[in-house]
């Protein structure tokens, strides 16, 4: 009996030592475990589509020493009529990006965009007469530098611009009395500027991502002929456009993605 106890207490203390030393031991990985997922790369081209809603606000005045300094003006004063327009924007754009680290992101991008800002303001200074702007075409050309969090990138952009728009002065029935007559001065004009932006970009999936950016557009100052029947008017316009798009995007990730975060 004594014998059978002894064994049965080695027994159960072997068994308590192999219990602890194999719970010492890491067992092997599962090769079927999921593995982490990788980072998302900024890395490489897109291209893709955007829509949006864009805000001018564009200055006229005569310019003196014209052919006529009185269109915007009929005392030839110079002073200037402000014309706010509104209206959609619709385009596509393209770039190429390079991601430095976990988080710097730096890269190219040009957007291209038919408009249709427009506004028209009845001109104090000429009987009431409608003086109207519209903006039918934008693009630019920019550097673009980003912080990202994996698949999230805020980013800020600075570059040239280009604008075209279309302007005119139909006479009022008061101005029509005072000159002797009905006309209409129109003229366009294709303007170099500036643009500075910031925006968030979100790759939702696989090489696809949405992102939601806001631009301001700034032309400075341009002389613009502005042609009547023959008669050319030359006014001074200063132009600055604000807008506000959400656009799509595919990537082709050339490079592959940076090592796990």
């Amino acid at each position: 009996m004594k014998k059978l106890l002894l064994s049965s207490v080695a027994v159960g203390a072997l068994a308590m030592a192999t219990s602890a030393q194999s719970a010492e031991i890491p067992l092997p990985m599962n090769p079927y475990e999921a593995s982490p997922p990788l980072a998302f790369s900024w890395s490489g081209c897109y291209g893709g589509g955007h829509v949006g809603w864009g805000w001018s606000r564009s200055t006229f005045s005569d310019v003196p020493g014209g052919s006529s300094a009185s269109l915007i003006d009929f005392s030839g004063l110079g002073r200037s009529v402000p014309v706010n327009g509104s209206g959609a924007v619709f385009g596509g754009q393209l770039g190429c990006d390079y991601q430095f680290n976990p988080w710097f992101v730096a890269g190219v991008s040009a957007s291209l965009a038919g408009a249709d800002i427009a506004g028209t303001v009845a001109d104090p200074f000429e009987f009431g007469s409608p003086l109207q702007s519209r903006s039918d075409f934008l693009s630019d050309m920019s550097l673009r530098l980003g912080y990202a969090w994996n698949n999230v990138l805020l980013y800020g952009k600075g570059g040239a611009a280009w604008v075209r728009n279309n302007y005119s002065l139909t006479t009022s029935p008061a101005a029509a009395a005072k000159w002797g007559g009905a006309f209409i001065s129109s003229g366009s004009d294709a303007s170099l500027g500036g643009v500075l932006g910031v925006g968030v970009e979100w790759a939702f999936w696989g090489n696809w991502s949405t992102f939601l950016e806001y631009d301001h557009y700034f032309f400075g100052n341009d002389v613009v002929a502005l042609n009547s029947a023959g008669f050319i008017n030359l006014v001074n316009v200063n132009q600055n456009i604000d807008e506000v798009k959400l656009g799509v995007n595919y990537h082709f990730n050339f490079w592959p993605p940076p090592p796990y975060r």
